[in-house]
C-alpha cells in the first residue's frame, strides 16, 4: 500500500514538474514574440510617423469616393459635400452626378482639396451601367488663396450649348470680387479643359448676346481718392479667354 502511494506521489510530482517547465517555456516564447512584435511595431511607427495622418486621410477619402460612386449609380442626380478630415478643416470634398454638363450623358464630378493650396478635379462618365474615368484629372493651384475652400457654378461659359464649370476659390473683403477657374466641357471627348488665365479675372459674368465674358473691377477707396470702375471684355480665341476691350468709368 505504501509502495503504491509512493509511486502515485512520484507520478504527480513528475507531472507537476512537466507542466511547470511547459509554462516557463511558453512564457519565454510569448515574451520573445511580444518583444519581436513590439520591435516590428516600433519600426513601422518610426517609418510612418510623418506620413500616417496623410495616409489615413487618403484611405478614408478613397473609400468615401468609391462609396459615393456606388450609391449614385441608382440615382438620377446625386450631390454630396463635406469636410473629410476634422484635423484639417481645409480638406473639402465635393461630389455630383447626373446630367450636369449635357442632357445626353451622365457624368460624375469629384473635386477635393489635397492641401491648402491645391484642388484636384476628377471626371467620370456613365457607360454600360458603370462609371468610367475620363482621364482628365486636373490639379488647380491657388497660391495665396489659402485655405482651399471652393464654390461650384455650372453654366455655358464658352457658348457651345453645354454647361461648363466655374470653381470659385476666393471672395475678397470690402470691394466684392470672386476669383476662380473656368473648366470647359468637351462633349466629344467627355473631358474638361482647365483655363489657367481665368484665375486672374475677377467676378466673371456671361454676355450671351455678345458671346463674351465680362469682368468689372472697382477702385479701392483705401488706395485712391478717385472712384471708378473698369469693365473688361473677353472672347474665346484658340480655346483661351482673351482680353478684347477695357473701359474705365468715373463713378463720381
Amino acid at each position: 500500500m505504501i509502495t503504491k502511494t509512493n509511486g502515485l506521489c512520484r507520478r504527480l510530482i513528475n507531472h507537476f514538474i512537466f507542466f511547470a517547465l511547459a509554462i516557463i517555456i511558453f512564457s519565454c516564447n510569448t515574451n520573445l514574440d511580444n518583444k519581436t512584435n513590439q520591435g516590428t511595431a516600433d519600426s513601422l511607427q518610426a517609418n510612418t510617423t510623418t506620413n500616417v495622418k496623410n495616409a489615413l486621410t487618403d484611405i478614408n477619402l478613397v473609400d468615401t469616393i468609391r462609396n459615393l460612386m456606388t450609391v449614385s449609380l441608382s440615382k438620377d442626380t446625386f450631390e454630396y459635400e463635406a469636410f473629410y478630415n476634422e484635423n484639417s478643416p481645409y480638406l473639402l470634398l465635393y461630389f455630383k452626378t447626373g446630367n450636369i454638363f449635357t442632357s445626353k450623358n451622365k457624368h460624375a464630378l469629384t473635386l477635393y482639396s489635397i492641401n491648402d493650396t491645391t484642388v484636384k478635379c476628377e471626371l467620370n462618365y456613365l457607360t454600360d451601367g458603370k462609371w468610367t474615368n475620363a482621364g482628365s484629372n486636373i490639379f488647380m493651384h491657388i497660391d495665396g488663396f489659402s485655405p482651399a475652400y471652393f464654390n461650384i457654378h455650372f453654366d455655358d461659359y464658352n457658348f457651345d450649348g453645354n454647361r461648363d464649370l466655374n470653381i470659385i476659390f476666393y471672395n475678397s473683403m470690402g470691394v466684392v470680387y470672386s476669383y476662380g477657374y473656368i473648366l470647359t466641357f468637351n462633349e466629344s471627348s467627355n473631358s474638361l479643359t482647365l483655363h489657367p488665365e481665368t484665375i486672374e479675372i475677377p467676378s466673371l459674368e456671361i454676355d450671351r448676346k455678345g458671346k463674351i465674358i465680362t469682368s468689372t473691377y472697382y477702385s479701392n477707396p483705401n488706395q485712391t481718392s478717385e472712384e471708378y470702375k473698369i469693365v473688361s471684355s473677353f472672347r474665346w480665341t484658340n480655346n483661351t479667354l482673351k482680353l478684347i476691350s477695357e473701359k474705365k468709368y468715373k463713378l463720381k
